[in-house]
């Protein structure tokens, strides 16, 4: 091969090299943009779930609060059904989460005991609230035989009467239940239309999530 050959696929060999610089270059630099704007758009988006959440966080419990006042009520509750880790042989192992609680002075708040509470726990509070979509028991006594593991977290709380009812998503599937504690042994009584319009209230607010 003669020099000007050599000159000639040198330069050819260069011009490739440049093409596929420039071409990483621009592959880089359009990347960069792209993830530059991804993590933005991530953080501007927590951002506003934060701010979103902590609205609807507060108008949850300031309801709470409210239906707590108006049925003389000791402890106000909102559960969630959730999905923690899976069991061995797969099956989903399915949980539930007391997310919002409001407290009469001087009870003792549970919130932090009842986090990721397994299902199979308390099956028959579960059956029965899924069946009625609701669950009255005035007197915590009625359930020590038929229903001793949901009797044994109720008394460890100190609860003597209870009341449960079923919250729905858009679909109308059950994705939680808000409960109504008493820890005395007479209870208020139980007025249907504030207990059933807190009940929309929670539903309307957790599909806005």
């Amino acid at each position: 091969m003669n020099l000007e050959n050599l000159f000639a696929k040198m330069e050819e060999i260069g011009t490739m090299l440049a093409a596929i610089a420039f071409t990483g270059y621009v592959f880089y630099k359009t990347f960069s943009a792209r993830l530059e704007k991804w993590v933005k758009d991530e953080r501007t988006g927590v951002s506003k779930a934060i701010s979103k959440q902590s609205e609807i966080d507060c108008e949850i419990v300031q309801e709470a609060e409210k239906l707590k006042e108006l049925i003389a009520a000791d402890r106000v509750q909102v559960f969630e059904f959730h999905n923690g880790v899976h069991y061995a042989n797969g099956r989903s192992a399915l949980r539930m989460s007391c997310t919002y609680e409001v407290c009469r002075y001087g009870v003792e708040p549970c919130l932090n005991k009842l986090a990721g509470v397994p299902l199979t726990v308390v099956p028959n509070l579960i059956k029965n609230l899924l069946d009625k979509d609701k669950l009255v028991l005035e007197n915590l006594d009625d359930i020590m035989d038929n229903m001793p593991s949901t009797y044994s977290l109720l008394c460890s709380m100190g609860v003597k009467s209870f009341y449960a009812y079923v919250i729905h998503n858009n679909n109308g599937e059950p994705v939680g239940f808000v409960a109504l504690q008493f820890c005395r042994e007479k209870t208020a009584k139980i007025q249907k239309d504030n207990i059933q319009r807190f009940v929309w209230f929670i539903e309307s607010k957790l599909s806005e999530m």
